[in-house]
């Protein structure tokens, strides 16, 4: 379940709150990324710039949540799995693409480029509806 309307100070403080609380057993999870992946696609154009935090666990949480959002909107479901395998394969070289291999690594040279592929993706996903373009 992904939530449309949220207010932009709630919001805000969700991003800001991301490092909070982290889950002793899986360091990604915090109150803040579970509620920003209920919240959905309104999350991520915030959640994106924090792919260059200086923050490992920030990077990592951010990657998390853009995980777990574009997972579902490929037809991947908490509790379930996914939909159809070809959805799998289809998110899977989507996140490859959008991802690279250096996501724990915030100085590297390619970490802006990534955000504003990032910031490309939602602003055409937004526009256009096509959820794999890149």
């Amino acid at each position: 379940m992904q939530i449309r309307d949220i207010d932009a100070a709630a919001l805000a403080d969700l991003i800001a709150a991301i490092d909070a609380e982290p889950d002793l057993l899986h360091a990604e999870s915090t109150p803040a990324t579970e509620a920003l992946i209920d919240i959905g696609e309104a999350a991520l154009p915030g959640l994106i710039p924090l792919l260059v935090s200086s923050s490992e666990d920030t990077r990592m949480r951010a990657a998390h949540v853009l995980e777990m959002v574009t997972m579902e909107l490929f037809g991947f479901r908490r509790g379930k799995g996914w939909d159809d395998f070809a959805h799998e394969i289809r998110w899977r070289d989507f996140w490859s693409a959008m991802m690279g291999p250096a996501i724990d690594d915030g100085g590297e040279p390619g970490a802006a480029a990534r955000v504003a592929d990032w910031r490309s993706w939602l602003d055409h996903r937004l526009r256009s509806g096509d959820i794999a373009a890149i």
